[in-house]
């Protein structure tokens, strides 16, 4: 899964190391933005209503580094 859009984060404070709860996050919106924040080095956590697209977007997130 990738953003379906690119966000410019540099003028917003750092998210680095926040922890983040996002509903529906294994799809749509929701996983564009488990992905964003996670790019931000936010710590996040998700839910979500199908099992292997929640995957799909834990390994992409992992895939972004630590």
């Amino acid at each position: 899964m990738t953003p379906s859009s690119s966000s410019n984060f540099a003028t917003y404070p750092s998210l680095a190391g926040r922890v983040a709860f996002i509903t529906g996050g294994s799809s749509g919106i929701g996983g564009d933005i488990v992905l964003a924040l996670a790019r931000q080095g936010v710590k996040v956590a998700f839910t979500g209503r199908n099992a292997q697209a929640a995957a799909q977007v834990i390994a992409a997130a992992k895939a972004l580094g630590p």
